[in-house]
């Protein structure tokens, strides 16, 4: 697992736990809007963590450009270097 999606993990699920430490400790919300407020604090981690687990680790699109990227590169070097 690479680092950024260690740190996606840990980030999603510290926001999960905060968000279940200040319900228990403060209580459901009275008003409307904060308790679309909590519900949205509670559905974006485990919306974050559930694409994270769906999605293909090693083989995003950044990823493939990139060493499409680097590959690119070292074909232009190697052509640079075969002309002198």
């Amino acid at each position: 697992m690479g680092l950024l999606r260690f740190l996606s993990y840990s980030a999603n699920i510290a926001l999960f736990c905060l968000a279940l430490f200040l319900m228990a400790d403060k209580g459901l919300p009275d008003r409307s809007e904060d308790v679309l407020i909590f519900a949205l604090l509670l559905a974006a981690p485990v919306a974050s963590i559930g694409a994270l687990v769906l999605s293909p680790s090693a083989e995003s699109w950044p990823t493939l450009w990139l060493k499409r990227k680097a590959l690119e590169e070292k074909k232009r070097i190697a052509d640079l270097g075969g002309e002198a």
